[in-house]
């Protein structure tokens, strides 16, 4: 649809007309009774009419993505395919438990003290491997309705690239062969549940929740469903997941100095 990578004036144009019709709109509000909400909608919702577009559902192939820099820094991404996406609700909830298990973040990030500090990426890769001048490591997870991809993002500098991909292979690696421990993954799973039930304090979280929730799964789980099948994953389902996802195409960017990085089939073949 776009004729290139930034979209224009009118491809955006285009996009709503056919992406913003009647049928394709979910409403989400909190604080709120329902008639004085549809009382409040109505009038600017009632002119919208028509159905949305037909669109082939998304196929998730990998690829390749390389960028040359010069400035001394690196970026590597190593990730692959999350087949189901949110329509898939215990994939998805074992998704969100990878995802604080590996941690997110710069060295330096905001949130307290603590934050982050137990997690693998955290542990292996900020302070692990400090001596190679990471100064990022994330878990990093594109879902949508029926497709999406997750994998390690790692920056630092371009002198150290190659070894920044190794360690990104060998995290992911290391989900799938069993070496997570239970402590590690009953501290993943806690902080999830804490995480949701915070955030959703906040009553404009609640609403765009509230919506996602419905235009995904025609149904909103309280916390407490979430909370149940958060505290069901297993290490057995961590590796399962890993399992399945190196099971499609690999995902795989660099951006800096590209000549120091290994080529896209030596990083898909440490996962043969």
């Amino acid at each position: 649809m776009f004729s290139g990578c930034v979209p224009s004036v009118e491809d955006l144009y285009n996009f709503h007309a056919e992406n913003f019709k009647a049928n394709n709109v979910v409403l989400g509000a909190s604080g709120v009774n329902q008639s004085g909400l549809v009382s409040g909608a109505e009038p600017m919702l009632a002119s919208l009419s028509g159905d949305a577009s037909k669109t082939d559902p998304s196929i998730y192939g990998g690829g390749e993505f390389s960028q040359y820099t010069n400035d001394g820094s690196a970026h590597v991404f190593v990730g692959f395919g999350v087949n189901g996406g949110w329509k898939d609700m215990k994939r998805s909830c074992v998704q969100t438990v990878i995802s604080y298990l590996m941690g997110a973040g710069a060295s330096f990030s905001s949130g307290g003290p603590g934050k982050g500090m137990h997690s693998r990426l955290y542990r292996n890769v900020l302070q692990g491997a400090h001596h190679l001048g990471i100064s990022g490591a994330s878990y990093e997870i594109s879902m949508h309705d029926e497709q999406g991809f997750a994998g390690v993002l790692l920056s630092g500098t371009s002198d150290n690239a190659s070894k920044m991909a190794d360690l990104a292979v060998k995290e992911l690696i290391a989900l799938g062969s069993g070496a997570i421990t239970e402590e590690e993954l009953n501290r993943a799973k806690a902080t999830a549940i804490a995480s949701t039930k915070m955030i959703l304090e906040t009553p404009h979280i609640i609403s765009e929740d509230l919506a996602k929730n419905y235009a995904t799964w025609k149904k909103t789980p309280s916390v407490d469903e979430f909370a149940a099948m958060v505290g069901q994953v297993s290490k057995a389902d961590i590796e399962a997941e890993l399992k399945a996802m190196i099971a499609t195409p690999l995902t795989y960017g660099a951006i800096g100095k590209v000549n120091k990085f290994p080529t896209y089939r030596t990083i898909e073949s440490a996962f043969k």
